[in-house]
């Protein structure tokens, strides 16, 4: 019985990181709905976003691109809206991508929808591994949206093998939407929304196949470089650039370190000691242990996910909207009417250093061998057949790519010149809350400095959830923006 109670909290705690965190927090939100007309003007406005190719752009071109981008009216005020109500499900199903990986689909919408052109989005979740859920489709209006993707990326989810690493990368995963597409009979997604590690995915997948992405939607900007990693698994004595240095986290994160720490008070102390010490427990053999390190892992998380960091004390000494835009037709920042300097901005910021680029040499990445350990499980009354039932996978497979980041992102530099170039024809809107503290707002900052023509709107007091009542909203705009 007390097993029992023991895996039985873990679950809940586990649906509760999935849906409601991981580089993707969730909160419970009413729905509604609010009824938008479609015109011949918008449909000609989408159509056009395909004559632009990543490349031989005249200078004619690239205005005409940066006018469609931009709206003719800055809105920086809290607009409170809600989810749409949930479309009927089409079709679900597997795809198999590989000799070991199988994907399961989800497909909303309206099948029986008059419309001569379907428009087609697609939701990527975040994680790595934390599973699609159908109240994602509920932010995309089904009058503006025939169809509507979900997918669980690989090992996640109703995926299998679930936790399954092997042949699981953004490389691969990349390549199963491309997949799934041409599976779905699909032209081009003419949104694709994705949040936080969906983001990477957006971007990545965006930079791999421009033209089966028509516009993109990006949440709690995520781009999976070393510093993001360590800001929120590592600990780094030197800049504190890491959440367990901050004031008020270091006690939650001496109970994380401390699961996998075997009594060592030194233990942790390196940028990644404890995270490379986790993989070890969650990727190792033994279930029991890879419970107890996966309550651990998920307490951490949920720990940090709710909670809030000080504002640079400049911030709040200047009033500011509720929404901070960067508008990408004057390529400046604004609140309200009146323009704000891009130093203030730059106060969002979290770290005291900039964040470099994914390594990129021509040395062949490894992936890091697992160390086989066991925890003491003497108090924990778990038997191995029934941990042998319990896969965390998101657990595993966020561990898994934040150890390997380097072996992950070897093909994918996200902010490099060429690679934006490739995408920077694409509509693009970023939400970003400056209170997340998961993924936090140099990310978002970042990738404008590298792309001036996307549109970025920092939500003063919004948090990493999409169901944060602020971001839902912003997303819920320009889900709408992307197809008027």
């Amino acid at each position: 019985m007390k097993f029992y109670t023991s895996l039985l909290s873990l679950h809940v705690l586990l649906q509760q990181v999935t849906e409601c965190h991981s580089f993707s927090t969730h909160l419970s939100i009413p729905n509604s709905k609010r009824n938008i007309g479609f015109t011949t003007k918008n449909i000609r406005r989408t159509q056009s976003h395909r004559l632009y190719s990543a490349s031989n752009k005249s200078t004619l071109q690239q205005q005409e691109i940066q006018e469609s981008i931009s709206p003719t009216k800055i809105r920086t005020s809290f607009s409170n809206r809600t989810l749409y109500p949930l479309p009927k499900l089409v079709q679900n199903g597997t795809l198999q991508v590989d000799d070991i990986h199988s994907i399961y689909y989800e497909e909303y919408g309206n099948k029986n929808s008059t419309e001569q052109k379907k428009r087609v989005a697609l939701s990527l979740h975040g994680g790595p591994g934390a599973g699609a859920f159908q109240r994602h489709a509920q932010f995309f209006d089904p009058e503006l949206y025939q169809r509507i993707i979900l997918f669980d990326q690989r090992g996640c989810g109703k995926s299998t093998p679930k936790g399954q690493v092997d042949n699981n990368t953004l490389k691969h995963l990349v390549q199963d939407i491309e997949q799934l597409r041409i599976h779905l009979d699909i032209d081009q997604f003419d949104v694709v929304l994705g949040g936080s590690w969906g983001s990477t995915l957006a971007l990545a997948y965006a930079q791999t196949f421009p033209d089966s992405v028509g516009s993109m939607v990006l949440r709690g900007v995520c781009l999976f470089r070393p510093k993001e990693i360590n800001w929120l698994f590592g600990h780094d004595t030197e800049f504190g650039d890491c959440l367990s240095n901050q004031d008020g986290f270091q006690g939650a994160w001496k109970n994380y370190k401390d699961c996998v720490s075997e009594g060592n008070d030194e233990f942790g102390n390196g940028p990644r000691e404890a995270l490379n010490e986790f993989y070890n427990y969650l990727l190792g053999d033994d279930p029991v242990s890879r419970i107890i390190a996966a309550k651990s892992w998920f307490t951490w998380e949920m720990g940090v996910s709710g909670r809030e960091l000080a504002f640079h004390p400049e911030l709040n000494k200047t009033k500011l909207d509720d929404v901070i835009v960067w508008n990408a037709q004057e390529k400046c920042w604004y609140s309200g009417k009146q323009e704000v300097d891009e130093k203030l901005v730059d106060k969002f910021r979290r770290w005291s250093q900039r964040a470099e680029s994914n390594l990129q040499s021509e040395r062949p990445h490894k992936l890091r061998s697992v160390v086989e350990k066991r925890l003491d499980s003497s108090n924990q009354n778990i038997s191995i057949s029934e941990a042998e039932k319990f896969i965390p996978a998101q657990a595993m497979l966020t561990c898994f790519y934040s150890v390997n980041d380097e072996y992950i992102m070897s093909e994918f530099d996200l902010l490099k010149p060429e690679n934006i170039e490739k995408i920077r024809h694409i509509p693009c809107i970023a939400v970003q809350g400056a209170k997340d503290i998961i993924c936090p707002p140099d990310s978002a900052l970042d990738l404008v400095e590298q792309w001036p023509e996307m549109e970025c709107r920092i939500v003063k007091e919004g948090k990493h959830s999409m169901y944060d009542a602020r971001i839902l909203s912003e997303l819920i705009e320009a889900t709408d923006t992307m197809v008027k």
